[in-house]
């Protein structure tokens, strides 16, 4: 019952560690609307260019799991980064304006935000 808060905890701290390792400030924020809508994080590149990051233990990719990603775009109405999906599975998809990230491409989807 606790795989998902696991798992993200795990990426959480892995994003953090490659954050400190650049010696630049996390800069990662987490986003709730009052409906309950989130997103696990909000990351901050530069000039206010933003990339919300959702994070899901499941292996298999499916519609649904972007739903955070879409709502958070909707909601605050202005150009972003792509949205990015990492999760416990093995194949990196682009859907729409969101990309799928394995979780053993984190250091990667970091360098390129960085």
């Amino acid at each position: 019952p606790m795989r998902g808060a696991l798992f993200e905890c795990f990426v959480m701290s892995e994003i953090l560690k490659y954050r400190y390792n650049q010696h630049t400030s996390p800069d990662l924020y987490y986003w709730r609307n009052v409906q309950g809508q989130e997103v696990d994080a909000i990351f901050e590149k530069s000039y206010g260019t933003i990339a919300p990051i959702e994070i899901k233990a499941g292996m298999t990719l499916n519609n649904t799991l972007y739903k955070g990603l879409n709502n958070w775009k909707q909601t605050i109405g202005m150009p972003t980064l792509p949205g990015y999906l990492i999760y416990a599975g093995d194949k990196q998809i682009s859907y729409k304006e969101n990309e799928s990230v394995p979780w053993d491409a984190i250091f990667e989807l970091m360098q390129r935000l960085s």
